[in-house]
């Protein structure tokens, strides 16, 4: 599954939006920094991702939603 290409997002619509919370109650319970759509079994680009606090103690940045992203 994770050799497979993602399939881009057409629209930004109610499904597209349950995955996003769904990635992201997901990496949370993971306590994770970043899920993919592709890793839980969905070919859409979208990924969550939640950067860990800052070394300066600093609080966490909030987490994010990208949909169809380009390095």
């Amino acid at each position: 599954m994770l050799r497979a290409k993602a399939l881009p997002v057409e629209s930004i619509d109610a499904d597209v939006r349950a995955l996003a919370a769904d990635l992201l109650d997901t990496l949370a319970a993971a306590d994770g920094v970043g899920l993919a759509a592709p890793q839980i079994g969905v070919e859409r680009r979208v990924i969550a991702v939640h950067p860990p606090p800052p070394a300066d103690g600093s609080d966490r940045p909030e987490p994010s939603v990208y949909v169809d992203p380009e390095i």
